[in-house]
């Protein structure tokens, strides 16, 4: 998830769109419909918008969510699975 955040925030760079075009939807005719109306909405709401994120606060997001996925999705077990035998 990291690589692909860094991934299309340069792509969004270097082709002047919206990194959010290539994180959330995906490059058919319909993604690329969605995406523009979507971030066409995005812009109706001029009131009480969030401020832009610093790209420290992005990193230290990406270093979450990364090390988040490493961890063990069950978890370590402190009881036996239900049903089973000791």
């Amino acid at each position: 998830m990291t690589r692909i955040s860094y991934l299309d925030t340069a792509r969004g760079l270097l082709t002047r769109r919206d990194p959010k075009e290539f994180l959330f939807f995906t490059r058919t005719p319909n993604g690329r419909g969605a995406a523009k109306e979507f971030l066409a909405r995005l812009e109706e709401r001029t009131n009480d918008r969030d401020k832009a994120i610093s790209v420290g606060s992005f990193r230290a997001q990406l270093k979450a969510i990364h090390r988040w996925g490493q961890q063990n999705p069950c978890g370590p077990r402190e009881h036996p699975p239900a049903g089973a035998r000791p």
